[in-house]
C-alpha cells in the first residue's frame, strides 16, 4: 500500500509526498496543532523531517506524480506543519 500526502506547511505552501505503507491514521495531524495528540504529532515529524537539520526526509512528488498515486490505489491525507 502507498499514501499520497497532500503537506501544507502554511508559510512554505502545499508540498506532496507518496510514501510506501499505510499512514492513514495521520489524517488531519498539524505538527504544533493543540488539536492533535502529541504521539500522532511526533510521529509525523519524525517521517516526515530529518532530526538534525529539519530539511524534509523525503522527495516531492508533483502533482501529477500524486494524482497518478491516488488514481492507482494510492489512500491520500492531508496534515501538515503549523509554525
Amino acid at each position: 500500500m502507498k499514501t499520497a500526502f497532500l503537506f501544507n506547511e502554511f508559510d512554505y505552501g502545499v508540498s506532496f509526498f507518496i510514501l510506501d505503507g499505510d499512514y492513514t491514521h495521520l489524517d488531519g495531524v498539524y505538527v504544533n496543532s493543540v488539536d492533535c495528540e502529541e504521539d500522532a504529532s511526533s510521529e509525523l515529524t519524525n517521517l516526515m523531517y530529518d532530526p538534525v537539520d529539519g530539511h524534509m526526509l523525503h522527495r516531492k512528488a508533483t502533482k501529477d506524480e500524486f494524482v497518478q498515486a491516488i488514481q492507482n490505489g494510492a489512500a491520500m491525507i492531508v496534515c501538515g506543519f503549523i509554525p
